[in-house]
């Protein structure tokens, strides 16, 4: 999986990574979601590389999108939005 994705195997105890982003790398959770869902988990990994990581967004801007004009406001996950 390191050398379909392009991404480091990161061991569960060093996760989340301190140096970059977990979408820099793959973990126990990626390697069970691919052996259980491989379609999924394969779409899932190609939008983490075109988006980048959008769980920090609220739900509806997700799925809708948002109006012009339209703010808002959130504090990702790791601090950093």
């Amino acid at each position: 999986m390191s050398e379909r994705y392009s991404r480091a195997f990161i061991k569960e105890e060093d996760f989340p990574p301190k140096d970059k982003e977990i979408t820099d790398y793959l973990c126990h959770n990626d390697i069970l979601s691919a052996a259980l869902y491989p379609d999924v988990h394969r779409d899932f990994v190609n939008h983490l590389g075109k988006y980048g990581d959008t769980s920090h967004l609220p739900t509806p801007q997700f799925f809708s999108g948002m109006e012009v004009g339209e703010e808002i406001n959130f504090v990702a996950k790791n601090g950093r939005g």
